[in-house]
């Protein structure tokens, strides 16, 4: 499911005059008049911080490819982490700095802190004066980084890369669109700097003659970043790497190959994966799974694990060493993946899945009310009904969409409200009911979706499903009454 950004720049790419933002509005948010200054204003601060986007005093554009992949005019994004031990617990700290190389502007750095109180004032004294953290819950912290990846660019995984996999796994399960790759800080500096090992924090420190005397890799990371990023941007050119798709050949030469014979598929398998979403199982020389994944883009996602042979990610490593086979199912959503995902999880116990350091996340709130979602199906010509009832039951019903009989969907409305089975339901593990309605939250400006109560009656509800199921896609949320 593409993002607001995404869909705007699709259809921006195929116009011929600049657009207002008044009007972007009214096609991809549904604003009505009487609502339509908020929107437009949001939308504008939405694009201004995208760079594929130019404002005009006609309105706004697309920016054209041949300029967007040129390094010197992406945004570099680095995202950082650390997680530290104190005394009520452990203190994560995330990072998302942001550099335009050749502009004048300082780097943009956004520190996020989740942990105890007395923590974050330990954490705001040692940063001294670089940056304030914000006490901010995860799920808002997992908004920066949406933010970080929808910007487009070069995003760069920091040199803390353990402490930063947490995060990108929650951010994964709750439906971020994660860059692809997300490529290394190390393995840029590895092509600017002489020398034919990657480069530590110490090596990148000296090639940007930045001197620290704070004992802590996190903020030495951080204190570092504004002036090697442009020593960075500079030494590549000098190199002759200027755009997105040289720096990717670059590190390709300077990798190793992965040895596909051990494998029972090619990088043509590979090529041939469906974009669409789906989950993923590596399995091994017994047929055993050792990992389970899920992405939006089955091809991208998987074709990322052989790109080149690993020797610095033990998780990676393990998978090309164990990998004989591959297995992927095509589902009709991000929200159906995650709890497909789950429930492969727990039914193989893959080995590397349960080597992931991913931290306890607080308690949820909860809902008050039937929460019902319309998503797509694999099949053409069908739509899924996911429902989450407030004890805690997840049900999806497949629903075509010309519609279901209506004794049908009566009965299987009434058995939702009342959190009660039904033959025409699937029903999910009680665990995947958080995992469901984080995604649903986090979603919530890109999914059509239904309170149960809002209706006068379940015959009103039906009635309104069947509307949307009868509507064409929409390019943003419906949300009925």
């Amino acid at each position: 499911m593409k993002r607001l950004e995404d869909r705007i720049y699709d259809a921006l790419r195929g116009t011929v005059a600049p657009v207002p933002a008044a009007e972007l509005c009214v096609r991809h948010l549904g604003a009505a008049s009487s609502g339509q200054a908020a929107a437009v204003r949001i939308l504008e601060a939405a694009l201004r911080r995208d760079p594929r986007f130019r404002r005009l005093p006609e309105g706004w554009e697309a920016v054209p490819d041949s300029a967007g992949d040129r390094l010197a005019a992406l945004r570099w994004t680095v995202l950082s982490a650390a997680t530290r031990p104190s005394g009520q617990g452990p203190l994560r700290l995330v990072a998302v700095t942001r550099y335009q190389p050749g502009a004048d502007s300082p780097v943009e750095c956004q520190i996020a802190a989740v942990g105890p109180t007395d923590a974050l004032r330990e954490a705001a004294a040692a940063l001294e004066g670089l940056a304030t953290p914000q006490l901010l819950t995860e799920l808002k912290v997992l908004r920066v980084l949406d933010e970080a990846f929808a910007g487009g660019g070069l995003c760069l995984r920091g040199l803390n890369a353990r402490d930063l996999g947490p995060w990108l796994q929650v951010a994964e399960d709750t439906g971020s669109v994660l860059p692809e790759p997300l490529r290394s800080l190390a393995d840029v500096g590895w092509l600017a700097l002489p020398g034919g090992t990657r480069p530590g924090l110490d090596t990148l420190l000296d090639f940007a003659a930045v001197a620290t005397r704070r004992d802590d890799p996190f903020m030495d990371e951080l204190a570092a970043l504004p002036a090697l990023l442009p020593r960075l941007a500079a030494e590549l050119a000098i190199q002759g790497v200027e755009r997105l798709d040289e720096l990717d050949d670059a590190l390709a030469a300077r990798h190793a190959p992965v040895d596909f014979g051990p494998y029972a598929f090619t990088p043509a398998d590979l090529a041939a994966l469906p974009e669409t979403p789906g989950v993923y199982l590596f399995l091994d020389a017994r047929d055993s799974v050792i990992y389970v994944g899920k992405s939006v883009n089955l091809r991208r996602r998987v074709q990322s694990y052989f790109r080149w042979r690993a020797d610095d990610d033990p998780k990676l490593v393990r998978i090309q060493r164990d990998t004989r086979r591959l297995r992927h199912i095509v589902l009709g959503s991000d929200l159906e993946a995650l709890l497909e995902e789950a429930e492969l999880i727990a039914r193989h116990q893959p080995t590397v899945n349960v080597q992931l350091d991913v931290q306890p996340t607080p308690r949820e709130k909860g809902i008050e009310d039937v929460l019902l979602a319309l998503l797509p199906h694999p099949e053409a010509g069908k739509a899924r009904l996911w429902t989450l009832h407030p004890g805690g039951q997840v049900h999806s019903l497949a629903l075509a969409r010309t519609g279901a009989p209506p004794e049908t969907l009566d009965a299987v409305l009434a058995a939702v409200a009342a959190g009660l089975p039904h033959p025409a339901l699937q029903v999910y593990r009680e665990a995947s009911f958080p995992l469901a309605l984080r995604w649903l939250r986090k979603n919530s400006q890109s999914i059509t979706f239904f309170k149960y109560h809002d209706f006068t009656d379940r015959a009103a509800l039906a009635r309104a499903i069947g509307r949307a199921l009868a509507e064409p896609a929409a390019d943003g949320p419906r949300i009925y009454r």
